[in-house]
C-alpha cells in the first residue's frame, strides 16, 4: 500500500485523481505514508503480542460455585441479587487474572515500548501524536481532548455522582462498593427474555420495523450467516466487532451472548456499525471510504444503540423501563469511563518505565477523579495488584481508541434527542452520515449529519441535557414515590 500510494501522490493524474475522489482521499494517503512508511517490523511484533493477549485473556478459566467458568461466564455472577455473590466472583475472576499476571505484564510493558519505537521510526517524538494521526484525527488532537475531558469533568461528572447516589439509595445502602456498580435495581437487573435465537428473532423483528432498508439487511445477514452472537466459551468475554467484507459488500458482526442486558447492547451497537458498512459499500466509489475514522466510526453504532429505545419490550418485556433507564444511564457512565482511560492512557505513554503497581495506583487515581464517590476498599488488594489494568483490553488492543466512543456517544445523544423529536429528519440525517463512510473530514461529516463538534466548548453540557433531564426525572419521581411509601 506504501508503494501504492507513494505511485498515486506523485502521478501525472493526481489532480484528476482528487477531482474524482476528492480531497479526503489525497489526505488519506499522506496520513498513511506518514504513519507506515517505517517500523514494519515492530508492527508485525506489536500485533504478534496482540494475539498474544487475545488467546491469554479468552482461554482465562475461572473457578467459582464448583464450576470452571469462562470470563464470559463469570461475568453474570456480577449482577446477581447476591451481594456476595457480586463480590466473591469478582475475587475468583482477579485471583484467575493474578494466576497469569507476570504474562499479561511482560504483554503490556513490550507494547508500550514497542509502539513507542514504531512512533520514533515514523519521524515522531510522541506516541499520542502518532496514534492522533493514525486515528484520523486531523485539525484537532490532544489539546482538543483534553480539553473534551476537562469539560466531562465539570459538566457530566457532578450528574453521574448524583446517579451513583440515587443507585445507593435505591439499593438500600450508603455507599457503593465496587462490586454494586452493575447492580441497578433491588430487585435485580432486566435480563432479555429469550436466548440468542430468541434475541436474533426480536431484532429481525426491531429492524424489519425501524426501516425497510435495515430490516432487508439484517435478513439478509441472516440468511448467509454473517451473524455470530452465539455464546461460547472459548470468546473474548464484553467482545463485539464487525467487519466489512469488501468482495461481498456486506458486513459480518461478532458478538458473545451471555443472558444480560449487554446482549441487546452489543447486537445493536455493531448492526450500528454494519448498517453504516452496507451503506457505505453501497454509495462510496473506492474502499477507502467503506469506513470513517474511529471519531466518527462509532457515532452510527452508539446511536443505534439509543435508536432500539422505541423497541425494547420485544428484548426484555416488563422490564422494558428499566433497561432504557439503565442504557441511558450507562451512557453517561461510560462517557467518563473513556475519558478516565484515555488520560490513563496519556500517562503510561509519558512514563514506559512504570511498574504495574505504580500503573495501578495512577488508574486509581484518575477513576477517583471521574467518580468522586468511589469506595474500592472490598477489593483494594487486587486493585493494587493490578488486576484493573490487567483486565482492560483497551491498553492492549486498541490503543488512543476508547476516547473516540465517548467523543460520539455527545453525537449519538444528540442523534436520540432527535429522534424523539423530528424522527424523519433525524432518520435521513443518520443515512446521510452512514452513507458518506470516511468521504470527508471530521467536521465537514458532522455538519452534514447536523451534528455539533464533540470536544468544542460547551458541547458537553449542551449534549447531555436531555438525557439529564430524563434520567434526572426518574430519579426525583423515584425519591418521591419512596418517600411517599
Amino acid at each position: 500500500m506504501t508503494e501504492l500510494y507513494n505511485a498515486i501522490l506523485n502521478s501525472n493524474y493526481i489532480n484528476d485523481i482528487e477531482n474524482d475522489f476528492g480531497t479526503e482521499y489525497i489526505e488519506i494517503m499522506r496520513s498513511k505514508l506518514k504513519i507506515e512508511s517505517n517500523g514494519k517490523d515492530l508492527k508485525v511484533t506489536e500485533q504478534e503480542l496482540v494475539l498474544k493477549y487475545q488467546q491469554l485473556k479468552a482461554g482465562l478459566k475461572i473457578e467459582y460455585d464448583g464450576k470452571i467458568l469462562s470470563e464470559a461466564e463469570i461475568n453474570k455472577y456480577h449482577e446477581s441479587n447476591d451481594k456476595e455473590t457480586r463480590k466473591n466472583s469478582r475475587i475468583a475472576k482477579y485471583k484467575a487474572i493474578l494466576s497469569k499476571k507476570e504474562e499479561f505484564e511482560e504483554i503490556l510493558n513490550k507494547l508500550i515500548h514497542i509502539r513507542i519505537e514504531i512512533a520514533k521510526s515514523n519521524g515522531y517524538d510522541s506516541y499520542l501524536d502518532y496514534m492522533n494521526e493514525e486515528k484520523g484525527r486531523r485539525g484537532y488532537g490532544e489539546v482538543e481532548l483534553d480539553a473534551f475531558c476537562e469539560q466531562v469533568k465539570k459538566d457530566l461528572v457532578p450528574f453521574t455522582s448524583k446517579l451513583r447516589k440515587a443507585q445507593a439509595k435505591r439499593l438500600g445502602l450508603e455507599k457503593l462498593a465496587l462490586s454494586d456498580y452493575n447492580y441497578i435495581f433491588p430487585d435485580g437487573n432486566p435480563e432479555t427474555i429469550g436466548d440468542d435465537l430468541y434475541l436474533l428473532e426480536a431484532a429481525k423483528d426491531m429492524y424489519e420495523k425501524l426501516s425497510e432498508d435495515t430490516g432487508e439487511l439484517f435478513n439478509r445477514m441472516i440468511k448467509r450467516e454473517l451473524i455470530d452472537v452465539k455464546s461460547s466459551p472459548n470468546k473474548i468475554a464484553n467482545m463485539g466487532f464487525c467487519i466489512n467484507l469488501e468482495k461481498l459488500k456486506m458486513p459480518y458482526v461478532f458478538g458473545n451472548c451471555n443472558g444480560t442486558i449487554y446482549d441487546v447492547m452489543v447486537l445493536t451497537h455493531e448492526f450500528g456499525h454494519a448498517y453504516q458498512g452496507y451503506l457505505s459499500m453501497k454509495n462510496q466509489k473506492i474502499i477507502d471510504y467503506y469506513s470513517a475514522a474511529n471519531d466518527i466510526a462509532e457515532i452510527p453504532s452508539k446511536t443505534m444503540e439509543q435508536f432500539a429505545y422505541p423497541y425494547a419490550e420485544k428484548f426484555f418485556g416488563n422490564d422494558a423501563d428499566k433497561f432504557k433507564f439503565i442504557h441511558l444511564q450507562q451512557a453517561l457512565f461510560e462517557i467518563c469511563d473513556y475519558c478516565e482511560v484515555n488520560e490513563f492512557e496519556n500517562w503510561n505513554y509519558n512514563h514506559p518505565e512504570a511498574t504495574l503497581h505504580e500503573r495501578a495506583m495512577k488508574y486509581e487515581e484518575f477513576e477517583k477523579m471521574y467518580n468522586p464517590d468511589y469506595d474500592n476498599s472490598e477489593l483494594i488488594e487486587y486493585i493494587e495488584a493490578g488486576c484493573k489494568v490487567l483486565n482492560n483490553p483497551a491498553l492492549y488492543m486498541f490503543p488512543k481508541y476508547v476516547i473516540s466512543y465517548a467523543l460520539s456517544a455527545m453525537c449519538a445523544l444528540q442523534f436520540n434527542k432527535r429522534f424523539v423529536e423530528e424522527r424523519d429528519a433525524a432518520w435521513s440525517d443518520y443515512i446521510r452520515l452512514c452513507s458518506a463512510g470516511g468521504s470527508k473530514s471530521y467536521p465537514e461529516l458532522l455538519k452534514l449529519a447536523n451534528l455539533s463538534l464533540a470536544y468544542e466548548e460547551g458541547a458537553v453540557a449542551s449534549a447531555t441535557e436531555y438525557a439529564i433531564g430524563i434520567l434526572n426525572d426518574y430519579i426525583e419521581e423515584e425519591s418521591l414515590s419512596s418517600a411517599n411509601k
